[in-house]
């Protein structure tokens, strides 16, 4: 089994994050615009939209999550809980 550490680049996250915080406001349409056409986003778009702070770009963001919501799973409400395929238990 790999180790945490083999399996995330965590200079790589940390590099990325901080790039993504030293980014402008620029760009944040952009991949909005991919979101809502559901092209996927890479881990430095979803990065950059971690550090969106302005009221009106969140706002936009929220909107464009609400659109793809409604595209993927309608009016309804969709709830994730992990699966345990073993009777082996990490945590105490």
């Amino acid at each position: 089994m790999k180790k945490v550490e083999e399996i995330i680049d965590e200079a790589l996250l940390a590099r990325m994050l901080r790039q993504a915080r030293e980014r402008s406001a620029g760009g944040v349409e952009e991949i909005l615009s991919k979101a809502r056409a559901r092209a996927g986003l890479t881990p430095a778009e979803a990065a950059r939209l971690l550090f969106v702070e302005d009221e009106e770009g969140l706002e936009r963001m929220f909107e464009a999550a609400g659109e793809v919501k409604r595209e993927i799973y309608g009016e309804r409400l969709v709830l994730f809980a992990p699966l345990y395929v073993s009777n082996f238990c990490v945590n105490d």
